[in-house]
């Protein structure tokens, strides 16, 4: 019996000595931390979009989307409408923006796509389009946890004239 008892002794230690090990910290390597939390980041959405310094006092996430938005739209409508175009056919095309605002607030052009027939009648789009994210000042950069990130803006210009 006491051979049976030290028996039962002896496992019981090495069992918990055995269980004790999953209760041990793992170091994580910074970085691998790191990635694994930049994984879990949805780059598709910021936690506070690009904002102009006259938007800043807003705190709605929408509204400083579309305060943003609008002052975009209001740099494309000053360069549009004091540019003359000369057209001897009716128009009515869209023309889709894309443009960067960087982890430092630097806007630049992406992507312009509009119909081969539009760009080839009307060859200052492109640089109107320059022009007007140019004019604008600087924004903020958007935010994701906390971290300033790089997001990608598509807006329409819509084209129409009699």
């Amino acid at each position: 019996m006491g051979m049976i008892k030290n028996y039962i002794l002896g496992l019981l230690c090495v069992v918990t000595c055995l269980s004790c090990k999953e209760w041990e910290t793992q170091k994580i390597d910074v970085n691998t931390y790191a990635a694994k939390e930049w994984q879990a980041i949805d780059s598709t959405e910021v936690d506070l979009y690009p904002t102009f310094p006259n938007c800043d006092t807003l705190s709605q996430p929408l509204a400083i989307r579309q305060c943003f938005e609008n002052e975009v739209y209001a740099a494309f409508n000053t360069a549009f409408s004091t540019t003359q175009f000369i057209t001897e056919t009716e128009v009515s095309d869209t023309i889709w923006v894309q443009f960067v605002v960087d982890q430092k607030g630097a806007m630049c052009l992406d992507t312009l796509r509009m119909r081969d027939a539009l760009r080839r009648d009307f060859p200052k789009i492109p640089e109107l389009v320059i022009t007007s994210l140019k004019s604008l000042p600087e924004p903020f950069p958007a935010v994701k946890r906390g971290i300033p990130v790089r997001t990608r803006f598509q807006l329409p210009i819509i084209l129409e004239a009699d």
